[in-house]
């Protein structure tokens, strides 16, 4: 076992620093030198730094009912303040180059559907 600040069974002491780390996030976006990256990316990094220095645990049980709650419920809602035009105008080739790829893969899956005979591999 790890030794760190905060005991990996400590599970509200575990969200209540991945809260903590969260917080510090959408604070610095607020700051000159926040607006460099987003928040996310500097919680992230904190994140990584506190859990290396020995601040939060590496593993704990905390970490997947985060994972499972909490994230599918953020990646919407970092979603809705994002500046779709912007992203499309700084995403150029690379932007289109995605698009093409992600209607290929939807394309490809159809046809293959469609083709191929799956349900003598499926077993209920």
């Amino acid at each position: 076992m790890e030794n760190s600040l905060i005991p990996a069974d400590q599970h509200f002491a575990v969200v209540a620093a991945l809260f903590a780390i969260a917080l510090f996030g959408f604070w610095s976006e607020h700051k000159p030198w926040g607006r460099l990256v987003t928040g996310t990316v500097i919680a992230i990094l904190v994140a990584i730094v506190a859990s290396n220095v020995g601040i939060i645990p590496k593993n704990a049980a905390a970490y997947s009912f985060v994972f499972r709650y909490f994230v599918p419920i953020l990646i919407p809602l970092f979603l809705i303040h994002a500046d779709v035009r912007r992203i499309l105008m700084e995403s150029g080739r690379v932007g289109i180059a995605f698009i093409l790829a992600c209607s290929g893969t939807t394309i490809g899956a159809v046809v293959g559907a469609k083709l191929l005979d799956l349900f003598p591999l499926i077993t209920l």
